[in-house]
């Protein structure tokens, strides 16, 4: 291999957020002509300001380190792409003719997901009602914030799509649906693959992972998961020179999926369905436009 070849994506994963996105990455780099590292899955470079100053360059470590062998498709993913239009604006300036894949999911049942992976991650304190009250004050709040406690706006892709469908031609986007991922995913996988134009006789190892699930140890994942100055030092002074940030995202993704049970988190959120049924309507109805399809199970 050329050491001084170009290395970086020319396919980017961009969300949706709890929508099985990390199983669809791991399915996608698993065929041969895919390199897609799971340390580059959820690595925020085109949000992050400090990342995305580095340079594209930045990439081309971690893909060689992760098995890069001139495969056909280079594969990058995070899911909060498609929600900031920052991250829209950097990708398209990048390569306004990259392929694109996105999962959507039952906006109703994403947002009480991502809530539900909120408080697992010790993110999310109040309860579902009070957060959603709070959700304009989070809106104009730090990136965090923004990221994972804005549950109905993370949830209404058709105005995410129709920002994205004014840079990106419609030819560049795969469409794909979280209950086709749970109940059909070698036809997912088909679809990818078409779209991505690689060998369509390869079958992945259709594993689940980055279940929200309910937590084994909840004070060791507190621990792990917490963010304050004391812990930002160590990881900057300690762990930055000696574990770089893909090793240590590594780390955490493995200790992450050993930490969640496999049984379901079994709670009654009927009472919120009926909260948020009408907030979704019109953008729906906006993104069954888009995308020409027939969304009235949403609704």
């Amino acid at each position: 291999m050329n050491s001084k070849k170009k290395i970086k994506p020319n396919t980017i994963l961009i969300g949706a957020q709890k929508c099985a996105t990390t199983s669809v990455y791991n399915w996608v780099s698993q065929h041969p002509e895919v390199c897609g590292p799971s340390t580059l899955k959820d690595y925020s470079f085109f949000i992050k300001d400090s990342f995305f100053e580095k340079g594209i360059d930045l990439f081309k470590k971690d893909y060689e380190k992760e098995g890069y062998n001139n495969q056909k498709i280079i594969l990058h993913g995070c899911v909060h792409y498609i929600y900031f239009k920052k991250a829209i604006d950097r990708i398209y300036e990048y390569d306004p003719n990259i392929k694109l894949l996105l999962v959507l999911r039952n906006p109703i049942d994403r947002a009480i997901s991502a809530y539900q992976y909120a408080k697992k991650m010790n993110l999310e304190k109040l309860e579902f009602k009070s957060a959603l009250k709070k959700e304009n004050t989070r809106l104009k709040g730090n990136l965090s914030d923004r990221s994972e406690l804005t549950y109905v706006s993370h949830s209404k892709y058709g105005e995410q799509l129709e920002y994205l469908l004014q840079k990106f031609d419609r030819s560049q986007l795969c469409v794909i649906f979280y209950d086709d991922v749970n109940n059909r995913p070698e036809s997912v996988t088909q679809k990818i693959f078409n779209f991505l134009d690689v060998d369509l006789n390869f079958t992945p190892s259709f594993s689940v992972l980055n279940r929200t699930g309910k937590l084994k140890f909840k004070a060791l994942q507190k621990v792990v998961y917490s963010q304050n100055k004391y812990k930002k030092g160590i990881v900057k002074y300690v762990l930055d020179p000696i574990l770089p940030l893909s090793k240590r995202i590594k780390i955490k993704n493995r200790f992450k999926e050993w930490n969640t049970k496999n049984n379901k988190v079994k709670e009654d959120f009927s009472e919120y369905k009926k909260l948020l049924k009408p907030l979704f309507v019109d953008d729906i109805n906006k993104t069954e436009k888009i995308l020409n399809l027939d969304l009235s199970h949403w609704k």
